[in-house]
């Protein structure tokens, strides 16, 4: 990891713009791959980065339609009697709603994870092409 700002796995970190360098052990394996494997690990990467990436939208998408069906029993319960919101368990929405954000969180961190990688397939590329 950076030192300044715990980005990885790049020589000159894109987040602190290379102040605290470091050189991992991934990155020195990947310097002495050729071009051909280069390519196929970026290749391998962009398909993962798009994967994320369609993943998103869909997740976000549940976690609306979590909301709104949790308005939508909140306004029944409160609505059906007297005690309805006494009796109101929001305990599966709430897991559900956690479940959610943890995967987003986990998806963006992965998505950050691959966006470095690939600038550092693509720094090795162009350094072994000069």
């Amino acid at each position: 990891r950076c030192s300044r700002c715990g980005g990885k796995r790049q020589v000159a970190c894109k987040n602190c713009g290379g102040i605290g360098r470091f050189e991992s052990q991934w990155l020195k394996n990947i310097k002495t791959l050729p071009v051909d494997r280069l390519t196929f690990e970026y290749q391998k990467r962009q398909r993962e980065l798009s994967d994320c990436k369609v993943q998103i939208p869909g997740i976000r998408r549940a976690e609306d339609q979590l909301q709104r069906d949790w308005s939508d029993a909140y306004d029944e319960a409160a609505s059906s009697s007297r005690h309805g919101l006494d009796n109101f368990d929001a305990g599966g929405f709430q897991n559900e709603s956690s479940a959610n954000h943890r995967e987003m969180d986990r998806l963006e961190a992965r998505l950050s994870e691959l966006e470095e990688e690939l600038g550092a397939i693509q720094q090795v590329i162009d350094s072994k092409w000069k």
